[in-house]
């Protein structure tokens, strides 16, 4: 009894002895890994992030919160901080790469800074005050705000993807200028600096460029700039006259309007201006081309039935299709973020 009494102690023993090693008993030495959000900044989603170890084990974290994830082999482990909002950066790489020592717990902190967005939010140009400005408003048409009050005309606004900024065309330089602000108003900053037409702003996807018609060259042309006013680049350089710059979805296309064959037709082209395809062949005028969420479809305005019509084809230029079909005028489409509506 005494010998066997003793073979149970120090099985116990080797058994204690493995798991302060990291040994799980089947010979393979495990850690464990606490992962911590720090979240600072506005328009914070309460909703939190989620923590995906080695890409395929996926669990919610707060926005300030700590994960312990536990029973991991020793060795490198990735992890990644997900449904992260755009309006929110996550400082450090991420995903990350980890070493998880046997028998010990490696902490990572994730450190997230948001920018004031507004979500759910309409911006228009309106002239309610007595002078053209930007405003914001509800989907619902709920509190509208104003924005801008320059004693000139300011137009055309467009939101960055994240929804922290807003640019618009602004004649008060005395011409037309590309402007971006907060979307609160905050920071005005122009980034256009020349005598000539420039306006119509679009954001690229990713929010760091932003493609413009400018005039500057004696016809319109469309321009490229960084979304700090930096690397301003001529991507049509057409003596036909291109305006109305749209993003594809994935930032690799650029639809818009030209008037390079006698006639204003849409056409795509390379976001580096690279080969541009006309998309459209009728004689009357075509306008306003807007992709569809998924990039397959390009809404546009056309007067090819003797008035302003809304029709939609594939990305491609295939299957026109009239939408509305009445005698009134109809323009400037734009999607539904899902796609279903225009």
């Amino acid at each position: 009894m005494r010998r066997l009494a003793s073979v149970v102690l120090l099985t116990a023993s080797l058994t204690m002895a493995m798991v302060n090693c990291g040994d799980d008993g089947t010979g393979v030495e495990r850690g464990s890994l606490e992962v911590l959000t720090s979240t600072v900044g506005d328009t914070l989603d309460p909703d939190g992030y989620t923590v995906t170890t080695d890409a395929v084990a996926s669990q919610p974290i707060g926005i300030n919160d700590t994960l312990r994830i536990p029973d991991l082999a020793a060795g490198s482990h990735s992890v990644e901080l997900g449904d992260v909002p755009v309006n929110c950066r996550v400082d450090g790489s991420n995903p990350r790469t980890l070493e998880v020592d046997a028998g010990a717990t490696r902490q990572t902190v994730f450190d997230v800074g948001c920018r004031a967005a507004l979500f759910d939010h309409i911006t228009f140009s309106s002239n309610r005050d007595g002078n053209p400005d930007i405003y914001v408003m509800g989907t619902d048409g709920s509190n509208p705000a104003r924005l801008t009050s320059s004693a000139a005309h300011d137009d055309y606004p467009a939101w960055s993807p994240d929804g922290t900024r807003i640019a618009f065309g602004s004649y008060r330089d005395g011409n037309w200028e590309i402007y971006v602000m907060g979307a609160d108003s905050s920071n005005p900053a122009r980034l256009t600096k020349h005598p000539a037409y420039d306006s119509d702003p679009a954001w690229s996807p990713d929010g760091t460029r932003i493609a413009f018609t400018s005039e500057r060259d004696g016809n319109w042309e469309i321009y490229v700039i960084g979304a700090d006013g930096s690397n301003l680049v001529n991507l049509t350089n057409n003596p036909g006259g291109d305006a109305l710059p749209a993003w594809s979805p994935d930032g690799t296309r650029i639809a818009f309007v030209g008037n390079r064959d006698g006639r204003s037709a849409i056409y795509v082209m390379g976001a580096d201006g690279s080969n541009p395809v006309r998309l459209t062949n009728d004689p009357a005028y075509d306008s306003d081309p807007a992709w569809s969420p998924d990039g397959t479809r390009i809404a546009f305005a056309s007067l090819r039935d003797g008035n302003f019509e809304i029709y939609v084809m594939a990305a491609d230029g295939s299957n026109p299709v009239n939408l509305t079909n009445n005698p009134a005028t109809h323009g400037h489409p734009a999607w539904s973020p899902g796609g279903h509506q225009r």
